[in-house]
């Protein structure tokens, strides 16, 4: 079983999971002559010519490679000769276009293939509709290279248009160049320039870009060859997206929208009908290489009934107008695929992981609507056996119970981990006998060689990890290490209940399927230990980020250095990570700004690319795997967008355990003799406390709490609903029942006004903390 998978893994990870890698770099974009590419029952390609409902419009010609004398090719930069590589490949773009998809399709090649109307093209509509890979698909069908842009809110002029270089010559003299951007080459070398997120671009920019298309130019000052114009090539064009009225966008006013002309240009783009979508879900199922290769294929009637439910929830008369940005053709996918891999009832995915991005106020409305339309649906009886010794079986611990994390097997075709014997100098001999060689480097990470008592080479990273701890405990050799290292058992989960049980099914299947995932909760419930867990259950190596409201784009993708007399970029920690295949985890992801999250969601679109301000573009690697955590309230916290949650395979909404959980969880780690009536008390005061503070509990109901001021009761509270980490913490590290006592008085106690302190007391004595 596991074979298989490891066969598939690295053809289906990552964003551009549905098709191979492997045929892809072979077949790119290319058609071969006398071939037809079939993309739905009105859409076709052929070599040199694609049809769209009976229509031929002409497909772009590869540009004849032509020998220029020295002087003239100096003005051709070699890239401007091929672009076979910015075309769309094949799995950018939809495999099957619908009938009224198959309409949106014709009107942009009608647009564009008409000369008297300028190649300009707006697609506004909900996310997760189909814009972006609708418009990659058409310049696939046309044969058209493309520069795919992502803006937000911060990005300059100089991020996209020209930037400005230092450039050290032969003989040593350093002078300054402005250099174009992805965007300017566009324009000059006749690429379609594909802008995300239009409505997050700031006003001046859009205006740079329209007074090049109004006027036929691009005006450029301080270039090497002076203050210069250059004229737009004739097969340049614009082809932007955006999603209406979210988070973080502008507003679109006429003026804007009327520059891709009326009835033209400005295109507006919904979900389709019920029965086109289950057509459009079906095709895009049967993509995921995964399922295809576990046997699996989508039942058309559990596909027609999620569509129902969707249209259902968009068309509600009572909160209809806010879910219809949020339950797209995208999330349903989600849906459908979670529950054909873990087997759980399709109401419960969807309560637990899909419908958890419904505004608060109605989310058990939704939540409730969807499962009466549901009812005990499941799409399976439990996970693929092929793929079951890689999953947690559907079956958790019971109510009350917890238990030791299994490990599963390794579900990536896992690179063997480099061992590095040529390191020079002494070897360091530690107290079991390993011999360890370190050695520093020009760049990097220092080299560390390590044998042990055998001589035998220890490549295995979580024993590469203990030596790197034995060399800090006894000889005080603290070295910094590559990134991607295993989480330390002391960072994940303790143990598993039926609740942890149950989230890290859902985590399981999105990751597995190559998407990313967000686990929203307060703070101290366990989001980022089950994150580590999943992690550390398949062997994965971990690289862990924190966002804050400074964070920005740059953090996460490239700055710029100067390196041996010239500016270049330098590659951050989380692109690194990106490309070599790492699973990502990031803390306080609604921290962050939505230019910054612009970044990720490029990653997990069909491409799974990024263009940086110089025109280079990193992809994600196969293996690239992503988990997100985030608080629902609190300082600096900010609302995700609808385009923002809907890129998410798995939403799951966490919360503190229920008592006899959390009581189980501190048991299965305190010591042997640890008092059971001591950690049960624990527990309750904690949830009373919270329930209190949450207001899902009146002062006077609330055990212990019955004859204090209301005022006085929530200062208590504050002080007593202690996280679930706060309390593993606490017993944890005490040694028997008194110290954990005392501890725990102590951090409830310390620091409280006398007011607050004197009712405290009681409240200890109720439950036994005295």
């Amino acid at each position: 079983m596991l074979d298989l998978i490891r066969r598939l893994i690295p053809e289906i990870g990552g964003p551009a999971h549905e098709d191979g890698r492997a045929e892809e770099e072979a077949t790119g974009q290319k058609i071969a002559p006398g071939e037809v590419l079939q993309l739905g029952p009105e859409v076709e390609s052929g070599h040199d010519w694609c049809e769209v409902k009976g229509r031929r419009f002409p497909r772009l010609k590869e540009r004849v490679r032509q020998a220029l004398p020295e002087d003239a090719s100096h003005f051709r930069p070699a890239e401007a000769d091929d672009f076979s590589q910015s075309v769309p490949r094949r799995h950018e773009i939809f495999a099957h276009l619908t009938a009224d998809m198959a309409d949106l399709l014709e009107r942009i090649a009608e647009i564009d293939s008409n000369p008297r109307l300028g190649s300009m093209m707006l697609i506004s509509g909900p996310t997760g509709c189909g814009k972006t890979t609708l418009a990659k698909t058409y310049c696939f069908a046309a044969n058209l290279p493309i520069t795919e842009l992502n803006f937000s809110g911060d990005s300059t002029l100089t991020d996209f248009f020209h930037r400005t270089e230092v450039i050290t010559d032969a003989a040593g003299t350093q002078t300054t160049q402005v250099m174009l951007g992805p965007a300017a080459e566009a324009m000059l070398y006749g690429k379609k320039l594909l802008i995300n997120e239009l409505n997050m671009l700031p006003a001046d920019l859009m205006s740079a870009i329209t007074s090049a298309v109004d006027t036929g130019r691009l005006l450029l000052s301080s270039t090497r060859m002076g203050n210069v114009e250059i004229a737009l090539h004739e097969d340049f064009g614009i082809i932007a997206t955006a999603n209406p009225d979210y988070i973080g966008t502008s507003e679109m006013g006429k003026p804007l929208r009327r520059r891709f002309g009326v009835g033209l240009g400005d295109i507006t783009m919904g979900f389709l009908p019920p029965e086109q979508e289950t057509e459009s879900l079906l095709a895009e199922f049967g993509r995921i290489r995964l399922l295809e290769a576990a046997g699996i294929e989508a039942d058309p009637g559990i596909a027609e009934r999620l569509v129902a439910v969707a249209d259902r929830l968009r068309n509600h008369q009572d909160f209809g107008a806010r879910m219809r940005d949020r339950i797209s053709t995208r999330a349903l996918l989600h849906w459908l695929a979670t529950g054909y891999l873990t087997g759980l009832p399709m109401a419960e995915i969807g309560a637990r992981a899909v419908l958890t991005i419904a505004p608060g106020d109605i989310f058990d409305e939704v939540a409730r609507t969807a499962a009466k339309m549901l009812g005990g649906l499941r799409a399976a009886d439990g996970p693929p056996r092929r793929l079951a010794g890689a999953l947690l079986s559907r079956k958790g611990p019971e109510p009350g119970q917890a238990v030791p994390v299994p490990e599963l097997d390794h579900p990536l075709e896992e690179e063997p981990d480099a061992v590095d014997e040529s390191v020079d100098g002494a070897a360091i001999e530690l107290s079991d006998g390993v011999r360890v060689a370190v050695a520093p480097r020009e760049a990097g990470a220092p080299r560390l060689a390590a044998f042990d008592r055998r001589g035998q080479p220890i490549s295995d990273r979580s024993e590469l990890a203990t030596v790197r701890s034995q060399l800090r405990r006894q000889l005080n050799i603290n070295l910094p290490q590559p990134l991607g290292n295993p989480p330390e058992r002391d960072r994940i989960l303790p143990c598993l209940t039926g609740t942890t049980h149950g989230a890290l099914q859902l985590a399981q299947s999105a990751v597995l399927l190559g998407w990313p995932v967000l686990l929203r909760g307060p703070s101290g419930c366990g989001k980022s230990a089950l994150a580590r867990t999943l992690a550390a259950q398949w062997h994965l190596p971990v690289v862990e980020f924190s966002f804050t409201g400074e964070t920005d784009k740059s953090d996460l993708t490239a700055v710029r250095q100067m390196r041996a007399g010239r500016t270049r970029w330098n590659v951050q920690a989380f692109m690194e990570a990106v490309q070599a295949g790492y699973f990502v985890i990031i803390n306080e992801y609604n921290l962050a700004y939505p230019d910054v999250h612009s970044i990720i969601n490029g990653l997990f679109d069909k491409a799974g690319l990024v263009t940086l301000p110089d025109g280079s573009q990193f992809r994600a690697h196969p293996h690239f795997r992503l988990v997100a955590t985030a608080a629902p309230d609190g300082p600096g916290v900010k609302p995700l967008n609808e385009g923002v949650e809907n890129r998410f395979g798995a939403v799951i909404a966490m919360d503190y355990p229920p008592p006899e959980e959390e009581r189980a969880i501190l048991a299965a780690i305190a010591a042997p003799d640890a008092d059971p009536q001591v950690l049960d008390s624990l527990c309750q005061l904690a949830n009373t406390s919270r329930r209190l503070l949450a207001g899902d509990l009146d002062e006077q109901a609330g055990e212990g709490f019955g004859n204090i001021p209301p005022d006085l009761a929530s200062g208590v509270a504050e002080r007593t609903a202690l996280t679930t980490a706060e309390l593993v913490m606490l017993a944890r590290g005490s040694r028997d029942r008194a110290e954990l006592v005392a501890w725990y008085r102590r951090g409830v106690i310390e620091g409280a006004s006398e007011e607050i302190e004197r009712v405290l007391e009681p409240v200890l004595a109720n439950y036994g903390l005295a």
